[in-house]
């Protein structure tokens, strides 16, 4: 007997009798991370995407930018390892492998200052958002998600039969791929994100300040 879908405000019936989703929440869980979480679009990105490229262009000789993207090719190299591992016959979980192909995949195609980048605006974005994300899982899967859709390799074109606009769709990794590829990431190149959100954070709380004292002092006017 079919249940009804345990996501919040549903009321549809589950795709099967063993699922606790219906169809469009058991694939939203499948490809976001969370039967609520919605997706992270290009549009949605691009204003954290400049706060970050404005960071990178105001400290274009600091070191650090290197070194963050050295992080990314060491996640290469742990990569490459896992694969040659298991094609040389070596016991390997499967998510881990389908997670370093991916990465592997995605370092022949993408420059490393565009995922650095992409990785980092995410992080803002989840700070300066904290309610666009339902949970963890559904944040690594998003950040995989915008990384994967710097290149176009995944890609399928297609025509909207209802707006006759063309969309494009990407061929979804698994979720335990999507949560592994995710941690990479993050661990890798998070932090740059994560400092460039503490000092956004500082720079707006400093102006709040500003403020409130200019109309402490415009209280006083006599």
């Amino acid at each position: 007997m079919f249940q009804m879908c345990a996501a919040s405000g549903c009321g549809r019936p589950t795709a099967s009798k063993f699922s606790n989703y219906c169809a469009a929440h058991k694939s939203a869980l499948r490809r976001h991370g969370h039967p609520d979480q919605k997706g992270v679009t290009k549009a949605d990105l691009k204003p954290f995407r400049e706060i970050v490229l404005e960071w990178i262009a105001r400290n274009a000789s600091n070191p650090a930018w290197g070194k963050l993207e050295a992080r990314w090719k060491a996640v290469q190299a742990h990569a490459a390892g896992v694969v040659a591992a298991y094609e040389h016959g070596r016991a390997s979980i499967a998510w881990d492998v389908l997670a370093a192909r991916e990465a592997l995949r995605l370092a022949a195609l993408v420059e490393p200052r565009e995922v650095l980048v992409t990785v980092a605006a995410m992080v803002v974005m989840q700070d300066t958002h904290p309610r666009r994300f339902r949970s963890d899982e559904a944040f690594r899967a998003q950040v995989v998600r915008r990384v994967r859709g710097l290149t176009e390799a995944s890609a399928t074109a297609y025509t909207d039969a209802a707006t006759g606009k063309t969309r494009t769709t990407y061929s979804d990794m698994t979720p335990r791929a999507t949560a592994v590829l995710g941690a990479w990431l993050i661990e890798a190149m998070g932090i740059a994100g994560a400092q460039i959100a503490r000092k956004e954070r500082e720079a707006r709380e400093e102006n709040a300040s500003a403020v409130q004292e200019l109309h402490a002092d415009l209280d006083e006017l006599a």
